[in-house]
């Protein structure tokens, strides 16, 4: 009782924060917590004169069929609610004219007695709603305290006011004006600084988590389409029961402290849980926090690591920029696993598992790229098949090619490692990452023509792989290949893979979010988004019917 209290409290606190700090919106609603069903409803009423309430509807309204929800809400001050044009208490039925997703015909209105106070357009969507308030403006660092609260009828999920830290995410995309966000869950009584775990919608239960507004592309499912063929070709490790071979998201429509944002695809985060990874044994020091200057990294147990390859700023060396023969691309001829200069390594990937208070644990991954740069072809080729997961790296860099994601070879992607007895349970791995410059559209949205040169100059642990045939590589990618090429199921094929864009996209357009998202940005700030042709079926179809058969020569010779 003692806890419910504490989290009533500290609930009701932010909230009155929050709307005394200029971001109070059709403030008469936010405290009645109106719901349908027991879901609530996003309220996007800040800032315009057409406030709307969002209703996620459950499966089913494909086609209009009556809608008789529950209506509940906190009795404040006389106010009752009025819905299909009767005056509603709580716990009473409001009748909805017959409607599917998408309606936007219907209205609910708030009265005083029998004065009117308010009148809110009904729209009801097929996807998930996500409110996040906050007390100050978001930046990129540090995080900012506000709340979370995801609304969802086919998730049978409303998760009520969750206590959060946010910032924005991402790169290149934080000069956009649609921004990515990440997300940490926190406890009620000490705010999001002490991480919470909790499950949103089908996706197991987490702390951290990620907005992702997919700015760029206009499909909005580039990135979910790359991590899906991913986790449809990789292998499960028996070491990892619980991993996931990538990350999952679910589309969601997103307002921010009353104002609609748009579609976001909510997603998951590449860290040691979704890996399956084993913690590091780290004991607490006599302060209470973990003494990780204590730590034997040496002991196999301690062997676990993760990083993520953020940039590509590398220096050739002896500074120089050659021209690949038969292309224009200009740069260097090896970057990734080839010769470096100090801090190379430390600037272009980050530690994200273990996150230690001292020296970040860069030895092991040093230690890999040393071998690839070092090693003599003899020790190269008895030794990498020890050192790294030679298939998960073979389908990672066959859907890297596939989906021409230039942006991915040298960059944006995880790689990992698992702590065990054997040398054959901890062999490093490959998780693929920010799938979006894919499938015929470059870093900035703007469309990029299938191509039929494959190049490798610029991974050095791939090209010593192919150029020396004792390590089987090349028979690998050719098996591999040929297997997610050929089959009924086979998930390599133009028709899987635009069937996977009609999916996503059939659920963006059946309640009208894609519309109303194209609303919120007319004016793009990218050249790219601007250009609906990357969005169709016919670019992508297109963009497979020369990139598949490129693919299957070029894998057929090596």
């Amino acid at each position: 009782m003692r806890h419910k209290l504490k989290l009533c409290l500290m609930l009701a606190v932010t909230a009155k924060a929050l709307l005394l700090t200029g971001v109070a919106y059709a403030a008469s609603l936010v405290p009645f917590n109106l719901q349908m069903n027991d879901v609530g409803v996003g309220i996007d009423g800040r800032n315009t004169t057409k406030p709307r309430l969002f209703v996620s509807l459950d499966k089913g309204f494909s086609k209009a069929k009556p809608f008789d929800p529950v209506l509940k809400y906190n009795r404040i001050g006389g106010y009752v609610f009025e819905c299909g044009g009767v005056k509603v208490k709580s716990g009473e039925i409001c009748h909805f004219k017959p409607l599917k997703y998408g309606d936007s015909s219907q209205v609910i209105s708030l009265y005083k007695g029998a004065v009117l106070d308010s009148t809110y357009t009904v729209v009801f969507t097929n996807l998930p709603v996500i409110e996040l308030r906050t007390a100050k403006a978001i930046v990129d660092n540090p995080k900012v305290q506000g709340t979370l609260r995801l609304m969802s009828a086919e998730f049978k999920q409303d998760t009520g006011l969750l206590p959060m830290g946010i910032e924005t995410a991402g790169q290149t995309s934080q000069n956009y004006k649609e921004k990515p966000y990440g997300v940490q869950l926190g406890t009620s009584t000490a705010g999001w600084n002490v991480a919470k775990n909790y499950p949103l919608l089908d996706m197991p239960s987490r702390d951290d988590w990620r907005l992702d507004p997919a700015y760029r592309d206009t499909t909005k499912a580039r990135n979910r389409v790359v991590a899906d063929l991913y986790r449809t070709i990789a292998n499960q490790d028996k070491n990892r029961p619980k991993a996931a071979a990538s990350i999952k998201g679910q589309s969601i429509e997103l307002i921010l402290n009353g104002v609609y944002q748009g579609i976001y695809v909510l997603e998951e985060k590449v860290d040691r849980a979704l890996l399956d990874l084993k913690k590091v044994n780290v004991l607490k020091a006599a302060n209470g926090q973990p003494d990780w200057a204590a730590v034997d990294f040496s002991k196999p147990e301690n062997f676990s690591v993760l990083y993520k390859a953020d940039y590509e700023d590398w220096n050739t060396p002896d500074g120089s920029l050659p021209v690949d023969a038969g292309t224009d691309f200009v740069g260097p001829t090896s970057t990734l696993f080839a010769a470096y200069t100090p801090g190379e390594i430390e600037r272009n990937f980050s530690v994200v598992y273990p996150k230690t208070t001292g020296t970040p644990q860069y030895a092991p991954l040093i230690d890999l790229i040393d071998f690839v740069v070092n090693s003599d072809d003899v020790s190269f080729t008895q030794e990498i098949g020890t050192r790294i997961d030679l298939k998960s790296l073979a389908n990672w860099w066959l859907l890297v090619q596939l989906s021409q994601g230039n942006d991915n070879i040298g960059k944006n992607f995880f790689i990992a490692r698992n702590a065990g007895p054997t040398p054959v349970d901890r062999k490093f791995f490959v998780v693929p990452w920010d799938g979006d410059a894919t499938f015929g559209m470059l870093w900035n949205g703007k469309p990029e023509a299938p191509s039929s040169y494959f190049d490798v100059s610029s991974n050095n642990l791939i090209r010593r792989l192919l150029e020396n045939p004792g390590t089987g590589f090349s028979a690998l990618l050719k098996s591999q290949w040929n297997g997610f090429r050929q089959g009924v199921d086979a998930p390599f094929t133009e028709a899987k893979i635009l069937a996977r864009f009609a999916s996503y996209e059939s659920q963006l357009t059946l309640g009208g979010a894609k519309l109303r998202d194209a609303e919120k940005w007319p004016k793009p700030d990218t050249a790219g988004v601007g250009n609906p042709k990357i969005a169709t079926a016919r670019y992508i179809g297109n963009f497979l019917k020369l990139r598949l058969p490129a693919m299957d020569s070029y894998i057929s010779k090596l």
